[in-house]
């Protein structure tokens, strides 16, 4: 997404905006990842309890968080597509 492809376009809904960054990454933290691990399967203790618990497992998929601030040069052209209604986690 941020370096391959020529033209990306991302469709957003309402529940992925906060008002700063700590509550971006909070939600990252106590919904979509928990959420995500459940839904593939995964034994880690976000699924379990719901919320990360800052965890070492192998099954963990909250190692890296990418924030694109601008488009990433000349190469690609992104697109946001904001949507007023709640879209997946």
């Amino acid at each position: 997404m941020i370096f391959g492809p020529k033209n990306v376009a991302l469709i957003i809904g309402k529940n992925k905006f906060a008002e700063t960054m700590d509550e971006c990454m909070d939600r990252i933290k106590t919904v979509a990842c928990a959420r995500n691990a459940r839904r593939l399967g995964l034994s880690t203790p976000c699924a379990v309890a719901g919320r990360c618990t800052d965890c070492f497992s192998s099954e963990r998929i909250c190692n890296v968080t990418t924030v694109i601030e601008a488009r990433p040069g000349a190469i690609s052209e992104m697109h946001l597509i904001l949507v007023d209604e709640a879209l997946g986690y």
